[in-house]
């Protein structure tokens, strides 16, 4: 799935060059690096479990469990906003921030809701705020998974340059000019 992701993006950045061709060397621009930015993103799919427990009220009920399974989607970048682009002749200095979870967003499969048995008599009823708070959990927990996996923004970051420095390369090619890449912290 990485793989696709990756050659969509190639392919899309290209489809931008073939767009540039036209252009002259004076006509790199900040505002079309940072379009290529805008295509580095890695997008991480996940399965996740929250867990709700439920202690009973009363001798009465039985203690309830329930799992709630859904999936998820986290889109890891470089926010375009904090990107430092200097172009002076033939060198482009391009100071880039680290990556960062962009977006997260998450879907309940139709049958991923899973409790254990309730009593008879006197219900243990888990309720929807109950229900929300363990997704809440769970998605907290999944966030801080995704925060944790430095190899994940690494690689949102290698991509980001990558794509950067084959834009400005491919232009310089296109318009006869050799560009130095010069990234700076």
């Amino acid at each position: 799935m990485k793989r696709v992701v990756a050659i969509v993006l190639l392919v899309v950045a290209l489809c931008g060059l073939s767009a540039c061709s036209q252009k002259k060397a004076e006509d790199l621009r900040v505002e079309d690096i940072r379009a290529i930015c805008e295509l580095a993103t890695l997008e991480c799919y996940y399965n996740n479990v929250a867990k709700i427990e439920k202690e009973a009220d009363n001798i009465f009920q039985v203690d309830r469990t329930m799992w709630i399974e859904y999936e998820g989607k986290a889109t890891i970048g470089i926010k375009m906003s904090d990107v430092v682009i200097e172009i002076a002749g033939d060198t482009v200095s391009i100071k880039m921030p680290a990556a960062e979870v962009l977006s997260t967003d998450y879907t309940f499969m139709e049958d991923s809701y899973v409790a254990s048995s309730d009593g008879w008599i006197w219900p243990n009823n888990i309720s929807t705020e109950e229900q929300q708070a363990g997704v809440i959990e769970g998605q907290e927990a999944m966030k801080e998974a995704i925060n944790d996996n430095k190899g994940l923004f690494l690689k949102a970051e290698d991509r980001a340059k990558e794509l950067i420095e084959n834009y400005i390369t491919k232009l310089g090619e296109v318009a006869g000019k050799e560009y130095t890449i010069e990234w700076t912290k």
